[in-house]
């Protein structure tokens, strides 16, 4: 069995190293890195999109209404989410981090991210319900490019950083659907 004293200097440097890690996941996440809620927001679909879409100029006023009103929603919802980067940042920055605390405030971190992705999962519906099925595989198509494809428009997932126009649909292996950035 090691010394006492070569078990406690591991120790040590296992939770310098963890404490590290982890600060450098945060930075990296965090706006000013460029992190997920770094990403500016955007209106609406494109005009020349919507246009190509088919989508009538009353249904393209209300895509615009319903997306300024989640995006002011989301403006709110990044501030709690960076506040609770921050309120992480500075826990794990002490001397001696409480894990209670710290194991806290990432579930607080894990809520603001959740509340992030229902705003825009909702716009997406909300917009999805608003033009329709055939409307709806009109823009997914557009989306792509026009190109005709194996791909499931109707079940897109808009996460934090997109917008209508920046989504594609792939399967994964396991058959369910995730998103993609679309790709020029």
């Amino acid at each position: 069995m090691p010394a006492p004293s070569t078990i406690a200097r591991t120790s040590v440097l296992v939770l310098c190293a963890a404490l590290c890690l982890a600060a450098g996941v945060a930075e990296a996440l965090s706006p000013e890195a460029g992190g997920d809620d770094a990403a500016p927001v955007t209106a609406g679909v494109p005009e020349d999109v919507a246009h190509r879409a088919g989508i009538p100029e009353a249904q393209q006023q209300e895509i615009l209404r319903l997306t300024t009103e989640a995006n002011l929603e989301l403006e709110v919802l990044r501030k709690r989410h960076r506040d609770a980067q921050r309120a992480l940042d500075a826990l794990l920055r002490s001397d001696v981090p409480d894990e209670k605390a710290v194991l806290a405030q990432i579930e607080a971190m894990g809520a603001a991210e959740t509340a992030i992705r229902k705003n825009r999962v909702a716009l997406m519906l909300r917009i999805r319900r608003l033009l329709g099925p055939a409307l709806w595989a009109s823009l997914q198509r557009e989306l792509r490019g026009g190109a005709e494809t194996t791909r499931r428009p109707s079940t897109a997932v808009l996460d934090d950083t997109a917008r209508v126009g920046d989504l594609v649909h792939t399967e994964t292996t396991s058959g369910t659907l995730r998103s993609a950035p679309k790709r020029p």
